[in-house]
């Protein structure tokens, strides 16, 4: 190792004393003859003295190297060689447990994204459907516009259109009359208080109580259909909740996990594995195990959503009820206007008061043609069969209703055999036709239906004037 070390210093210094040589020559040709002094310096030869420069014992390995290097490298030697011939003596154990082989079943994580993919289709197509629903919305504000423009046009040039309103105006007039001793209309016969509205009345006339009852059967359709949803909501959170409850376990556990690394060496590699492999071991101790993390956790729809449900539902049903109201309002609008309407009006049913016989009879008429037109209902039923389906009669559809102001009878009515106070039937057995005690004063206690005379109306004089179509 010195000798090598001495032939590479020699080989140095023969290299410097070369280098310094050539330079001077180099520097010799490039100068003038006067300046050649300048290239004295180059020819110094104590600059490539390294063994002076470095020390004298440079070469000597014995002063550079710390004690014990050697002694070490043999112990990493001799633990390379311990650690490869350790390694045909490492014993596993390990426990091989049979799992059963499952075809076509998808874990839990493939089930949620799948039932994630179908969710957000359904959501995509049901966005579709409530933009198809806002857009058909938007379209029947115009048809709105379109039905009030239209009844606006008719109202101001069809003096009969929409004209049975009982004002203040009309109710002066008959005061009027009444006062010079005329024929007045107030009050109204039985048979025209449902066909005339008094605005100032808190009660319904028969044609508002009929488009009443349709539109109340119409919400609460709709409300059946929405508490349907609302039920079906609560039975999945039923159902979730039930399965939340019921299926959690808590199952106690004894395993133990116990994993053990042991460096029984001493020396210093033996002490850093040590220290690197202790991080592995364990021993746990598994006490309990719950499946409380895979349960679902439904959660109630909450109660503001039922007021706002069933809360809109009760306003559109107080709405209803207060419409028949707000339409007697439509009179006040044009005041002049309603004035012409409420003459002619007037001026219409006085006319039909002086006529009244015959206005009588055309509706006989039309009723007797509609009773035997009808075809077969509840009440022929219960008149063809008395004996069978008489019990019909304590429905208010299976009775007679009155000829003239098609008021329903009581029970008992038809039956010839019981009076009932404030209806009549007729003395006829095979006539069916009964009516009120106020109708069978203005028939003049006679029985229009089996009157021969209405045979010997024409079918354009059996039509009422309210019945005539109107320009």
């Amino acid at each position: 190792m010195g000798i090598r070390c001495e032939n590479q210093l020699s080989h140095t210094v023969t290299l410097c004393m070369d280098a310094f040589s050539s330079a001077y020559d180099e520097c010799h040709v490039a100068v003038p003859a006067y300046a050649t002094i300048m290239c004295w310096p180059l020819l110094l030869p104590r600059v490539c003295n390294v063994k002076q420069l470095l020390g004298i014992g440079i070469c000597n390995s014995r002063n550079k190297i710390n004690p014990g290097l050697g002694l070490g490298y043999s112990y990493l030697k001799s633990a390379k060689r311990e650690i490869v011939s350790n390694l045909t003596d490492i014993k596993l154990q390990h426990k091989v447990t049979y799992v059963r082989e499952l075809h076509d079943v998808q874990d839990a994580k493939e089930t949620g994204d799948r039932v994630l993919y179908t969710f957000s289709e359904k959501f995509i197509t049901m966005q579709s459907v409530i933009t198809t629903v806002n857009i058909c919305l938007a379209l029947l504000v115009l048809r709105i516009v379109y039905s009030a423009q239209n009844y606006h046009d008719l109202y101001l040039t069809s003096i009969d259109y929409d004209n049975v309103y009982i004002t203040g105006y009309f109710k002066r007039i008959d005061q009027k009359r009444r006062k010079k001793g005329k024929v007045t209309l107030l009050p109204l016969k039985k048979m025209e208080i449902n066909r005339y509205i008094d605005v100032l009345s808190t009660s319904y006339v028969l044609s508002e109580r009929s488009k009443l009852l349709s539109q109340i059967l119409k919400v609460m359709l709709e409300a059946v259909t929405a508490t349907t949803f609302v039920m079906l909501d609560r039975l999945f959170y039923e159902a979730l909740d039930v399965v939340r409850k019921h299926a959690m376990e808590r199952i106690p556990s004894s395993g133990v996990q116990d994993l053990e690394i042991k460096v029984e060496s001493s020396g210093l590699i033996s002490y850093m594995l040590r220290k690197v492999l202790e991080e592995l071991n364990s021993n746990n101790q598994h006490k309990m195990v719950s499946n409380e993390m895979c349960l679902p956790q439904p959660r109630a729809m909450p109660k503001m959503f039922y007021f706002r449900i069933y809360g809109g539902y009760i306003w559109i049903l107080l709405l209803l009820c207060i419409n028949p109201y707000t339409l007697r309002l439509r009179s006040y609008f044009y005041p002049v206007r309603e004035k012409q309407r409420i003459l002619h009006r007037y001026n219409d049913v006085l006319k039909k008061r002086v006529k009244m016989q015959k206005t009588l009879r055309r509706k006989a008429v039309q009723a007797v043609r509609a009773h035997y037109l009808s075809g077969e209902n509840l009440l022929s039923l219960r008149i063809r069969f008395p004996q069978l389906l008489g019990w019909l009669e304590a429905l208010p559809v299976a009775r007679m209703k009155c000829l003239i102001c098609e008021e329903t009878a009581p029970t008992n009515c038809d039956n010839r055999s019981k009076s009932t106070q404030g209806w009549h039937s007729c003395t006829k057995t095979r006539c069916p036709f009964v009516y009120c005690d106020e109708c069978w004063q203005e028939v003049e206690s006679r029985c229009l239906a089996c009157d021969p005379a209405l045979a010997e109306l024409s079918d354009i004089d059996s039509l009422s004037d309210d019945n005539l179509p109107r320009h």
